[in-house]
This record gives structure tokens, sequence and C-alpha cells, in this order.
């Protein structure tokens, strides 16, 4: 049903220049009759389906959307589009498809700031944007400590974009 809703949509909606990909929650109190139920502490509603979703940052309109499954999968299931590029680059381009070639901006959380993902979708006309917060792990290729000592000494809410390079793909830090 997803897949077909996500098919319908990216045939009857262009979104604007601007998008914002993260994680929702669809609120459901029983187990039982909810697949894919998962807790999520951190949500305001914590039962429920959580779903990976982009919307039009002007529109506020949704236009598409994953289920979270989990280690719930069916194994019967089909594997997902660019699932053998990994599961965050894989979902990436996958949420991002309908926006290919058309040089819009996505705006991503920390947790789904992953290089590989920003240099593929950078060659399929697609830009991402995220604020990388101060965390024990950094993403891939990101000389992490480098960048903590060049920030010991800041103030508070200064930022700056250091420049790098991966598969002949330029990125900013």
């Amino acid at each position: 049903m997803l897949d077909m809703w996500n098919h319908n949509i990216s045939h009857k909606f262009s979104a604007a220049w601007i998008s914002c990909l993260d994680k929702s929650m669809s609120k459901w109190v029983s187990q039982i009759t909810c697949p894919g139920h998962m807790c999520v502490p951190r949500k305001p509603w914590p039962l429920g389906n959580e779903y990976h979703t982009i919307a039009c940052g002007l529109s506020s309109i949704l236009y598409a959307l994953e289920l979270a499954e989990g280690k719930d999968t069916p194994c019967q299931r089909r594997a997902k589009d660019f699932s053998e590029l990994g599961l965050t680059t894989g979902l990436l381009l996958s949420l991002c498809q309908s926006i290919w070639r058309t040089s819009n901006v996505v705006i991503l959380d920390s947790g789904s700031c992953v290089l590989c993902a920003i240099v593929k979708l950078r060659k399929k006309g697609v830009f991402l944007s995220s604020l990388i917060k101060k965390r024990i792990f950094w993403p891939s290729y990101i000389k992490g400590e480098d960048i903590k000592g060049h920030f010991a000494t800041k103030q508070v809410g200064d930022v700056e974009a250091w420049p790098g390079k991966l598969n002949g793909i330029k990125f900013n830090v």
C-alpha cells in the first residue's frame, strides 16, 4: 500500500526547492493489531509505527514515506530499492527519487548524515544539508577529532564549512 501511495504522489505532486527528511511516529496503542509496532521512548507518542518521511519545506506536504520495520521485516518481502548501498544510503536514495535532477535541497537530521549518500545524491542532482552536532560518532570519512580540536577555542554558535572530496565529488562539512 505504501509503495502504491509513493508511486501515485510522485506523479501528482512536485516539491518546492527545499524539503525536510526525518522520522515520524504514527500513534497506535495495540501491538497486536499494528504490523511493525515499535516503542520509541524519545517520541511524544512512543507507541506505534515509525516512518521515514520526506516533506516539502514550503507546503509541508509529505511526498514519500517508508515504514521502519526493524528486525520484524518479513523474510519473504522483496529487497527495498537501493538496499545494496546500505540502510541509510538506500533509504535516502529511495525517499529522494522523485526529486532527482531538480537541484532541490534536502535538510536531514544529524542521524541521517551519511557522506556516501550525500555524494550519491549530488550525482543525481539533489543537494543534502545537515547540522552535525558535536557527538561521539562522526560520519564516515570525516575527521571528527580535527573538527573538534578546531572548534575547542570557538564561541558557542560559531559555524564553519570545511571542504572535502569523495569519489571526485566536492562537499563541505
